[in-house]
């Protein structure tokens, strides 16, 4: 019989050839520069060529190719580099042998031409340019190549080159490659039949064997992970933990990076409260929702209901008109119109049904394992993300929805009350408080018992939840308590989610009594609702705007919350009033696609909206806009020194932010009749004070958010809690145990923000500067006087 540790050791290896038989699709369907050895290629091969390619143009010597240098002018040597080397390295990926060295110089010599005459229709025409490119953004990539080349042909007609002069265009190419690069040669070859010589271009030996050796590599870096059927190694180190093969194959470090010294130097510190909380939750055991699953297998087959995608493709439009009759030019736009929404929709959501099969198959395939785990990892600000995608507990709705722990509790006295208020949230009826959400689930209790014994039946109700398939879930927990009572033995994750997180962790931090009111870090006995508020701001900024500046007149009475609620979301990471202009265009126009059509200028509509909820959100959150402020002053003070920002967080993990600046080769061009935009980053040395300024506020409020879930997953470990559930900043155990998860939550907030952590971000970096960069060093922001204490009696800081 094979042991549990012998069939974990079977599916890490199917897991692998899986993900290698995945590449090696790819590498057949795909072209070799959309993968990562042909990515490494370009990158090896542009630079050198550009070099190369310059000194020859500037060569003052006669007959070296004078007439063809003036062609060349036209260009910028990268583009030149990019193209040549786009179309060789693809051709290295296609075949094994050599081509005609005059196709390939053909080739070249088409594509530069192509960029001349994209240059030409973009120089002449932008408009119909944007236009265009707008229209197919969803179009596959041979309509898009046909559209764009016929428009610009129409308009602007076709460069003609002889083919002799693109052989010696496309050739002067292929030569500088040869020369820079050293990745092909040219061969005479002689036909056996026809006895004539001919050049082609082949890979060399050293290329060939580099390449079979990177696709190889490739193969092993996107494994598809199962869950695992037994307890993950524990991390005890930087290296090793997690699945049983890793301590082999060493694939996943604790921590995301690119450095493997900043993985390493983790151990420097005292991490042991950093293992003490992964391993935790590692630990987990999770199984498949039966019942979900089989709900979710019913809706796939239906398709296009409850959030998942169409499962079978809508077909195109029958044409109306006979084929021996031309149709009237009415009917051919009507059909394209159709035809062109349907393709769109193919293009749209076919990532979303590649995911949904996949989750159904991992799900399918876990159905009869008794405990599932999951590996997990964490991010350089040490946030936690499972290694397992598609069906985990940070997933998407129906991803999430798949999961159950393993180990049930009965309810008990109050678990009945947690899991009624999970969920109302996971209906989207979460602003109201506790009692009001238990008393919208008895009062919709025939829909919610109706949706468990029959989803389908019911499946125009309980699709309209925020979360469809996880309110599904628990609408058949709640039949099983109405069934058995307190007694019940629940398996579901019930959550609790902080109130706008990001600025909880800056108003604690600041002591800040206006913000800590705001997000419920204060007794209330109803929710704040943070957002709601700074609507109200805005809405009495727009009114009194209102006769004196026509570009409030639309506002009035339409804003609400959802107006505002991304802004005030991404505030405390750094949201800029561009990003807020975008943002805002983005939430009007998903609740009312033509709210503002008809009015010249729209634009200056959202502009107008933007720059009033920038100051709304000011005003409610005064003190984390002046933490941020200095963050980013220190941060500034630190880049002048050429250094990296390290600091500890309360938990005593120590993020390293290094944003170094990176040398750009942009190309702008028509490759095959479809515009491409392309970059080729080099890393330097130097540091990117921009970034290393920008990025500090939210990386910062990260980190503390990380260290404020590990030590509540510890708290609640040391006093009996065992089964977690997180995303960031939700929080999620079994029903039984909810309430005392919602107590050490509190606990381990007040005592994460009873030091001063902005001091000790100070003295740390500090400590990194020189000593004249020490002394301009900002003073701390001011404190306010919130009481840390008040947060024990808030119900609804997590809620």
């Amino acid at each position: 019989m094979t042991s549990d540790v012998e069939r974990q050791l079977q599916l890490e290896h199917e897991s692998v050839e899986l993900g290698a038989k995945k590449y090696r699709d790819n590498v057949v369907k795909r072209a070799l520069t959309d993968l990562p050895p042909g990515l490494r290629l370009l990158k090896m091969a542009i630079e050198p060529f550009v070099t190369t390619f310059q000194a020859w143009m500037d060569e003052k010597r006669p007959g070296n190719g004078v007439i063809y240098k003036k062609f060349f002018a036209q260009f910028r040597p990268e583009i030149i580099a990019f193209l040549t080397a786009k179309r060789i390295v693809n051709f290295l990926g296609t075949t094994g042998h050599g081509i005609s060295y005059q196709t390939i110089a053909i080739t070249i010599a088409d594509m530069l031409i192509n960029h001349l005459e994209y240059l030409a229709f973009k120089r002449d025409a932008p408009g119909y340019v944007y236009t265009i490119e707008k229209a197919n953004k969803w179009a596959s990539e041979s309509h898009r190549r046909a559209t764009v080349l016929r428009a610009k042909t129409k308009l602007l007609g076709k460069i003609q080159y002889k083919t002799a002069h693109k052989v010696q265009i496309g050739t002067r190419c292929i030569e500088t490659f040869i020369e820079s690069s050293g990745l092909v040669e040219k061969i005479l070859i002689r036909h056996p039949v026809t006895k004539k010589d001919n050049y082609q271009l082949c890979a060399t030996q050293v290329l060939q064997e580099w390449l079979a050796k990177a696709h190889s590599d490739c193969e092993l870096l996107e494994p598809v992970h199962f869950p695992m059927i037994i307890t993950p190694t524990d991390w005890t180190s930087p290296v090793g933990g997690g699945f049983l093969t890793n301590k082999q194959t060493l694939q996943y470090g604790l921590m995301k990076t690119r450095n493997n010294h900043e993985l390493l130097r983790l151990d420097k510190g005292d991490m042991s409260r950093v293992y003490a909380a992964i391993n935790t939750i590692q630990h987990t055991q999770w199984r498949i929702n039966r019942r979900v699953y089989e709900a979710m297998s019913q809706v796939w087959n239906v398709g296009g209901r409850a959030g998942l995608p169409d499962k079978e493709l809508p077909e195109l439009p029958r044409k109306t008109w006979e084929k021996t009759v031309k149709p009237t030019k009415q009917e051919l736009l009507a059909w394209k119109k159709v035809a062109t929404s349907i393709h769109e929709k193919h293009a749209r959501e076919r990532s979303k049904r590649i995911a949904i099969e996949i989750k159904l198959y991992l799900a399918k395939k876990m159905l009869s394992e008794p405990r599932l785990y999951f590996v997990w990892t964490l991010d350089w600000r040490g946030r936690m993300y499972p290694v397992q995608q598609f069906v985990n507990p940070q997933t998407d709705d129906s991803g999430r929805a798949l999961l159950e722990f393993s180990e049930g509790k009965p309810l008990g006295p109050d678990g009945a009350f947690w899991l009624a208020i999970h969920g109302a949230n996971t209906f989207g009826y979460d602003k109201a408080s506790f009692e009001e959400r238990v008393a919208w689930v008895i009062e919709n209790e025939p829909a919610i018992l109706g949706s468990a014994e029959d989803p389908m039946s019911l499946i125009s109700w309980w699709e309209q939840a925020d979360d469809p398939f996880q309110f599904l879930a628990f609408c058949m927990e709640w039949e099983g308590y109405r069934k058995e009572g307190d007694g019940f033995v629940s398996h579901l994750p019930v959550s609790l989610d902080g109130s706008c997180n990001g600025l909880q962790n800056f108003s604690a931090m600041l002591r800040d009594e206006v913000g800590g009111k705001a997000t419920n870090l204060v007794p209330s006995p109803v929710p704040s609702d943070i957002y709601q508020e700074v609507a109200d701001v805005l809405n009495q900024k727009v009114t009194r705007d209102r006769g004196s500046e026509p570009l409030a007149e639309p506002w009035l009475g339409k804003i609400t919350r959802k107006t505002t609620k991304r802004g005030v979301m991404t505030t405390p990471y750094g949201v800029t009033r561009y990003g807020l202009r975008k943002q805002l265009q983005f939430e009007v126009e998903k609740i009312d696609k033509h709210f503002l059509e008809g009015l010249t200028e729209p634009g200056l509509y959202y502009r107008y909206l933007s720059n009033h909820l920038y100051d709304a959100i000011g005003e409610v959150v005064v003190a984390a806009r002046t933490a941020m402020g200095w963050l980013q002053e220190v941060a500034l003070i630190a880049a002048q020194a050429d250094r990296v920002i390290r600091w500890t967080t309360p938990i005593g993990f120590t993020p390293c932010q290094d944003y170094r600046k990176q040398k750009l080769i942009r190309v702008d061009t028509l490759y095959g009749g479809v515009r491409i935009q392309y970059g080729i980053w080099q890393d330097t040395v130097k540091i990117n004070k921009r970034k290393m300024s920008s990025g500090i506020a939210p990386n910062f409020v990260h980190s503390l958010d990380a260290s404020h879930l590990m030590l509540t997953v510890n708290l609640c470990q040391e006093n009996g809690i065992q089964n977690f559930s997180c995303v960031h900043d939700s929080y999620g155990t079994l029903a039984a145990d909810a309430g005392k998860l919602a107590y050490y939550l509190r606990e381990a907030f007040i005592t994460q923000y009873s030091g001063d952590v902005l001091e000790t971000f100070r003295d740390e970096v500090s400590s990194q500067l020189p000593y004249k960069l020490r002394k301009q060093i900002p003073p701390l922001p001011t404190k306010g006087g919130l009481d840390l204490q008040q947060i024990r009696e808030s119900r609804y800081f997590f809620a």
